[in-house]
């Protein structure tokens, strides 16, 4: 009867030992949302003008035995590397710089690790647009032919350039640029160039007139 007492206590320390292994659990990113700037980097904004090495972004997790964790960031092979952590803060800092006109979304592998255990979660980070495209005009040179009998207030031409910035970045304006003899005007939403009211076209006189229009995206022309 003593020999199997003993049997029973070696199999209920093995039960013991197997339970306590089970306790050892992952540790895990902290997700507050898009708008934050400290998490699991899930959904986070960058401007495309950010300069290269600035401080974007905190990885933020925990461990539930408060072990402490390391970060991680990873990309897809052949994919441009843009951001790099500092794996005990979880400092990510800005390595590369972005074109949001080239690239509007990077995939990032980011991890969190007590040592034993890895966590990997696939992220997406957007890049929103910066008013940095200057506008280009379409259908260069403008070489027109007006009769010399054009009534004043006439459209004569309507010129276009376009800008790939997005929402209020990307609106276009003209203007002319100034001139002693000021014959023509323009619609500065449009691009539709007139002849200016009360003035009249003498081929004699002036058979060439040189125009120039100005297209202006914010603090940004070009001629």
């Amino acid at each position: 009867m003593k020999k199997e007492k003993n049997t029973h206590a070696l199999l209920f320390l093995l039960l013991l030992h197997s339970t306590l292994g089970q306790l050892d659990y992952a540790p895990h990113f902290y997700d507050y949302g898009p708008s934050s700037t400290h998490g699991n980097m899930a959904l986070f904004s960058i401007s495309e003008d950010t300069p290269v090495g600035t401080q974007i972004y905190v990885l933020n997790g925990t461990d539930p035995e408060d072990d402490p964790v390391q970060y991680g960031l990873t990309f897809e092979k052949g994919s441009k590397e843009y951001f790099w952590v500092e794996s005990k803060s979880g400092n990510v800092t800005l390595v590369q710089e972005l074109d949001r006109e080239t690239q509007d979304e990077i995939s990032v592998l980011v991890s969190i690790t007590d040592g034993r255990n890895k966590v990997v979660e696939t992220v997406r980070v957007f890049v929103t647009d910066a008013n940095d495209e200057p506008p280009e005009f379409q259908n260069l040179p403008f070489i027109i032919n007006i009769p010399e009998d054009t009534a004043a207030g006439s459209s004569i031409y309507r010129v276009q350039a376009v800008d790939r910035d997005m929402g209020s970045g990307g609106s276009v304006s003209y203007y002319l640029q100034s001139s002693a003899v000021a014959k023509f005007t323009i619609d500065g939403h449009s691009g539709v160039l007139r002849v200016k009211p009360g003035e009249t076209l003498d081929y004699e006189n002036t058979p060439t007139h040189f125009v120039t229009v100005v297209a202006k995206i914010l603090q940004q022309d070009i001629i």
